[in-house]
């Protein structure tokens, strides 16, 4: 098991409340080593932080769709 951490900022103008948003925490990654090199199995994120208008996520879901 190995361990990383993240920081993540996520902008929208025009957002209701505010433009962005703000999060961080850590992964926990399951590797394996392949004839090539080493692989990420499986990745589990866990947020320790949240900061800013959380509605900014929704509106990027909107906008992908």
């Amino acid at each position: 098991m190995y361990q990383s951490y993240f920081v993540a900022t996520i902008v929208c103008s025009g957002t209701n409340g505010g433009d962005v948003f703000s999060a961080g925490g850590y992964y926990v990654d399951r590797v394996v080593r392949t004839d090539a090199s080493w692989r990420i199995r499986s990745r589990e994120p866990t947020s320790t932080w949240r900061a800013g208008n959380p509605r900014v996520l929704d509106v990027g879901k909107e906008a992908i769709k």
